[in-house]
C-alpha cells in the first residue's frame, strides 16, 4: 500500500527526511527556536496569549511552556496546524 501511494523506496525515504517531526527534532532547529524565544520573553508581559500557526508536532509550544515557568510568566499558547497527524503528535507529547 505504501509503495503504491508514494512510489519507489527512494521516494519514501525522501518523504521521511522531509517529515516535519524529523526536522523539528534536529538539535540545531531546537536551539534556534530556544534562542528566539529567550530573546522574545524579555518583551512579554506577565500574562500573555501566543498563537502558534503551523505548530507541527508542538515543540515550540512545549518550549514556550518551559520558558514561561523559568521566567515566571503566565500565559497561554494555542497551537494550530492543518495536519491532523502533527496535532495528534503534539497532544501525545504534552
Amino acid at each position: 500500500m505504501v509503495k503504491e501511494t508514494f512510489g519507489s523506496p527512494s521516494r519514501i525515504q525522501q518523504l521521511e527526511e522531509l517529515n516535519f517531526t524529523t526536522f523539528a527534532n534536529r538539535e540545531e532547529y531546537r536551539r534556534a527556536n530556544k534562542n528566539l524565544l529567550v530573546r522574545g520573553f524579555q518583551m512579554l508581559p506577565g500574562d500573555y496569549v501566543h498563537l502558534d500557526l503551523g505548530t507541527g508536532p508542538g515543540q515550540f509550544p512545549q518550549l514556550h511552556s518551559e520558558l514561561s515557568f523559568e521566567h515566571h510568566k503566565s500565559g497561554k499558547v494555542i497551537g494550530l496546524d492543518p495536519d491532523e497527524h502533527a496535532l495528534q503528535e503534539a497532544r501525545a507529547s504534552n
